[in-house]
């Protein structure tokens, strides 16, 4: 190669990296929004079925579950209705006031497909009831034993034996 064709080829190669880069990346967009719109499709077509997932993300307004074939939805934060659930960004995860329960990424949970629109590609999860019940079950056994009044007193009070003080 030439001098001369050596400095066309630094002047040209340059801009057509950067063309070439910029068709790769909307190559890759393109074939995103295509996966989530089948993905809708298919939703839209298991309407009402029960899968267990797994939750792949965690935000202020719900949480996303991944099923096992792949396919990722939303559980809005208004479809967790055993508690009023508050988002904490250094935990990355959603935390209920009252039981305490947390929701982070890694937590599987049992989902419904509620709907899906493939335009906005979207879809739509709601927890089932086994999701609420295993919440029960964690706050029954999180409770501390109750204690048993005595039906007769064992002993005097400690009050009584103590001697008077003198002055």
């Amino acid at each position: 190669a030439t001098q001369a064709r050596k400095e066309d080829w630094a002047r040209r190669f340059p801009k057509m990296a950067l063309h070439v880069s910029e068709r790769e990346r909307a190559a890759e967009n393109a074939e995103r929004e295509l996966t989530k719109y089948y993905q809708c499709l298919w939703a839209l077509r298991h309407r009402g079925e029960v899968y267990t997932g797994t939750v792949s993300g965690v935000t202020s307004f719900g949480v996303f579950v991944s099923l096992p074939n792949g396919v990722e939805g939303m559980v809005r934060l208004g479809a967790l209705r055993d508690d009023q659930y508050h988002y904490h960004e250094d935990l990355l995860a959603l935390e209920g006031l009252r039981s305490k329960r947390r929701i982070r990424i890694g937590d599987e949970m049992e989902v419904k497909i509620e709907g899906a629109d493939p335009s906005a590609r979207q879809i739509d999860l709601t927890p089932t009831e086994g999701f609420f019940d295993q919440a029960k079950a964690e706050r029954k056994k999180k409770a501390p034993p109750r204690k048993v009044a005595a039906t007769e007193p064992k002993g005097p009070p400690p009050h009584a034996k103590a001697r008077p003080r003198r002055v």
